[in-house]
């Protein structure tokens, strides 16, 4: 036991030498200067503290144009720069696709050309914040690694909290559907956040009937905006929206043209580009999702034989009519089956509504509100899967008398075409065929 002790701890001492990037710095007319890669050319930096952001002087700026590794769509905008000698100095700032230091490669960096041709190159916090922690030692700097992003906080919000933990009340949601969307300004949470600087149109936390952060939603609109204005405007927001989130979390693991989804195993965030031009940012802290939600039937159980499928498709029916029950009150009665391998899903809407009520636009809201019910993750697209056809029977009864009814019908073909996140007029086109 002793032996397996001393074993394991030689080898934990050993954790900090393999994880920190050691980085020999060379002594230049009495100063310490880190070589770097700046879009793959070499340079030496002074690495300062005090500076609040990187800067390279005319000269480097000019060769890295002559080399084509820097163009016009890389000028971000002007700005004055004091210098170590008091003076002030106007600057560029410039984006720089990578800088490396060591093994270590950070991307998209902005950097300040100073227009003085005796300008030193020095590495300020906006790059070194970015790095971890790090340490000198004579001429050795150490950089230790940032540690791993925290899995129960999202743009400074904690993730833990209820309803109740801001103030609000949780009866609130027994009034609503079970997922309510609050503003962040109703829960008094600063947007002075990571991505304040996209400056979010909407910015709203998401609670589950518990009361539970369900999901975080951020959404730009371009409402005021011609057609091909707000197709440019959100094209280029999106793309922006996506470097970043590329340089907190890595490459995406689902990328296309309009939508983009990082999927671990503790959250999940969706970008996309929706039909109406807006833009939205959702975040899913997957860990803390309960567990009893139909979302976690999903993807354990769907290839299995028939027989256990016929027990799945079972369960989610129940929790759908639970859902449905629970969320939209009084006076709607539903009963939600599994027949065979089909679900189907029968409401009656006791109204006393008048002639302007739009049947419809509810009939159609319905069928697509169970469907995104079913689909809080692209995982969850297995769950599709377990039907063949999916029906939908609506009708409407006004002082005791059947007034209209309304059939929202999916078979296989229809289901094997929804993608997540649904775009609600996609769907309904599809439900009206």
């Amino acid at each position: 036991m002793i032996k397996k002790i001393y074993i394991f701890l030689t080898l934990l001492s050993f954790i900090p030498a393999i994880s920190q990037t050691v980085i020999k710095m060379e002594k230049v007319n009495g100063v310490y200067k880190i070589p770097c890669e700046v879009n793959g050319i070499k340079m030496k930096f002074v690495l300062d503290t005090g500076a609040s952001d990187v800067t390279i002087s005319g000269t480097e700026a000019s060769f890295l144009i002559k080399q084509g590794l820097i163009s016009k769509e890389d000028v971000i905008g002007k700005k004055n720069y004091r210098l170590a000698d008091g003076s002030i100095n106007e600057g560029t700032k410039i984006r720089i696709n990578n800088i490396k230091i060591g093994d270590i490669n950070i991307k998209d960096v902005t950097v300040a050309v100073i227009e003085n041709p005796n300008a030193p190159l020095l590495l300020g916090q906006s790059l070194m914040s970015r790095l971890g922690s790090f340490e000198i030692e004579g001429n050795i700097l150490r950089i230790y690694p940032k540690s791993e992003k925290k899995i129960y906080e999202f743009l400074g919000i904690d993730l833990t909290k209820t309803i109740e933990d801001f103030g609000l009340s949780n009866a609130n949601l027994f009034e609503s559907k079970p997922l309510t969307g609050v503003p962040f300004e109703s829960l008094k949470i600063p947007r002075d956040h990571e991505l304040k600087d996209l400056n979010f149109d909407k910015q709203s936390l998401i609670f589950d009937e518990n009361g539970k952060i369900f999901m975080i939603g951020l959404v730009e609109k371009f409402d005021e905006y011609d057609e091909n204005s707000k197709k440019k405007l959100s094209r280029e927001f999106y793309d922006k929206l996506r470097k970043r989130l590329i340089l907190n979390f890595g490459q995406p693991d689902n990328d296309k043209s309009k939508i983009s989804d990082w999927n671990t195993k503790n959250f999940e965030i969706n970008i996309n580009v929706q039909e109406n031009y807006d833009v939205g940012l959702f975040y899913i802290p997957k860990i803390l999702i309960d567990e009893k939600r139909i979302g976690t039937l999903s993807t354990e159980k769907i290839s299995e034989k028939e027989r256990e499928l016929a027990t799945l498709r079972k369960e989610v029916a129940e929790q759908i009519d639970t859902w449905i029950d629970s969320g939209y009150g009084y006076n709607i009665k539903t009963r939600v089956i599994s027949e065979k391998s089909d679900l189907k899903i029968e409401l009656l809407f006791i109204t006393e509504e008048d002639e302007d009520f739009n049947f419809i636009k509810f009939a159609d809201y319905f069928a697509f509100d169970v469907l995104n019910y079913i689909l809080p993750s692209s995982e969850n697209l297995k769950v599709l899967k377990i039907f063949l056809n999916i029906n939908f029977e609506i009708k409407f009864i006004n002082n005791g008398i059947q007034k209209l009814s309304f059939n929202r019908y999916l078979k296989k073909s229809d289901l094997e075409k929804i993608t997540h996140p649904l775009y609600q007029d996609k769907v309904i086109s599809i439900l009206r065929k």
